[in-house]
């Protein structure tokens, strides 16, 4: 079952990183900690508990430096999400140094040929304390390494989670930021950041006991209540595996991030110190947009969305400037229009609008439509030309999209116009 979830979710992460590039950048984090997880677990699934010298030899030691990212990644996935923008800030290479120390001590063993690889497979599965004799990495050693993975993603948790509060006491009360999405998001990445260092810590106390059993033979692990318990570190992980697709589906809002509504040409905010004013630094001539609403500190539900402003802005957009008459007209268009991220029109799409873009921009495309056809003189003018003016590719996607919406074909509803509109 481990197994499929795995690669479920590997599955899931490639989508989830190219569907949400040029949507909400930060999901690329989230994306990259899922995959490596997921083959983490699958390295331990297919090579120790499948017994597999194969599978073995292929993830014992080779990925060690990818292991070291996964807690840097969930850090950065969580900044980017309060702050609402996808950053790599030349202070975030600190937190490489630990998988860059790891790269340069298991570059020589890429280099054994795979067959010794095999028989370092063989002899680890005959007698588990080879493992920890091994030094696949000349730098540093099994017993530590065993350690300091799980240490550092118990540490990356918990800053995720102190993030968490700082935002709570810093941001949570401007009224740029949308509460119900902001509990929903806060919500999200306690369970995630909770349940990975719980896991974690888990990993964290069977390595210790695992580092101080002196005999290791295979045939005393079988016999031991260590062999049941190492093997239950697959449980944890699987859970993680498990909880992060039921909560996409359950809960897709989590992908919009914590959009932070601001007037076009305003930067995001940024993490503070305690002391420091916190504002939303916008152009030298625009007012910061840091009016609180009362309602906020209180713990209260706001008066109304803060993007219920960039809904309004949007509506008037298509319709004075009408840019769905052009074909290609497409999200990514209109978040360039607005000079909004595109996570930002999501959420506005899904909670103030309550529709897809989709759907609205065949709507207004509709209406275009029905305008020209009870206006123009349609001797001089084509259905053809009609449906090319309202934005409709050709004149069959034309034709099928009136008749969905409107429930007749372009020229029944000509006839009836002229019968009864007029």
């Amino acid at each position: 079952m481990l197994l499929y979830v795995g690669l479920l979710n590997i599955f899931l992460s490639v989508v989830l990183m190219s569907y949400n590039w040029h949507s909400n950048r930060s999901t690329l984090f989230l994306g990259a900690m899922l995959v490596i997880t997921s083959i983490y677990t699958l390295g331990y699934n297919w090579g120790v508990s499948g017994e597999s010298r194969f599978w073995l030899a292929v993830f014992w030691g080779n990925f060690s430096p990818i292991w070291y990212l996964g807690g840097p990644c969930l850090y950065l996935y969580v900044r980017g999400t309060l702050e609402d923008r996808f950053e790599f800030r030349r202070s975030d290479l600190l937190h490489l140094i630990p998988a860059f120390v790891s790269l340069v001590g298991v570059i020589p063993y890429w280099f054994i040929p795979f067959e010794q690889k095999l028989e370092l497979a063989d002899a680890m599965l005959k007698d588990n304390s080879v493992a920890i004799q091994l030094r696949p990495n000349k730098i540093i050693p099994v017993k530590i390494n065993l350690l300091i993975r799980p240490g550092l993603m118990i540490l990356y948790s918990a800053l995720s989670i102190r993030m968490v509060f700082q935002f709570k006491a810093r941001f949570s009360h401007f009224r740029s930021i949308p509460m119900e999405q902001w509990k929903v998001i806060r919500n999200w990445i306690w369970t995630l950041s909770g349940t990975i260092l719980a896991a974690n810590a888990f990993a964290l106390a069977i390595s210790l006991y695992f580092n101080n059993y002196q005999d290791m033979d295979k045939h005393l692990m079988d016999q031991d209540l260590l062999h049941q318990v190492f093997f239950q570190l697959l449980l944890p992980h699987g859970y993680v595996l498990g909880l992060l697709p039921i909560a996409f589906l359950l809960f897709p809002q989590i992908l919009f991030g914590i959009p932070i509504y601001r007037h076009s040409g305003s930067a995001s905010p940024r993490m503070t110190n305690d002391n420091e004013d916190i504002r939303f630094w916008g152009s030298p001539h625009e007012q910061p947009h840091t009016s609180p609403n009362p309602n906020y500190a209180k713990g209260e539900k706001p008066l109304e969305d803060p993007f219920k402003d960039l809904g309004e802005r949007l509506l008037r957009v298509m319709e004075e400037q009408k840019p769905y008459t052009d074909p290609d007209f497409s999200l990514d268009d209109l978040a360039e229009l607005l000079d909004v991220p595109k996570h930002h029109l999501y959420y506005c799409f899904r909670n103030i609008l309550q529709t897809k873009f989709t759907q609205l921009r065949m709507d207004y495309r509709i209406e275009h439509a029905k305008k020209l056809l009870t206006t123009a003189d349609l001797n001089m003018v084509t259905f053809e030309s009609v449906g090319k003016d309202s934005g409709f590719a050709s004149k069959s996607a034309f034709y099928s999209s009136f008749k969905v919406q409107v429930g007749c074909s372009p020229g029944e509803f000509v006839e009836t116009w002229n019968t009864f509109g007029k």
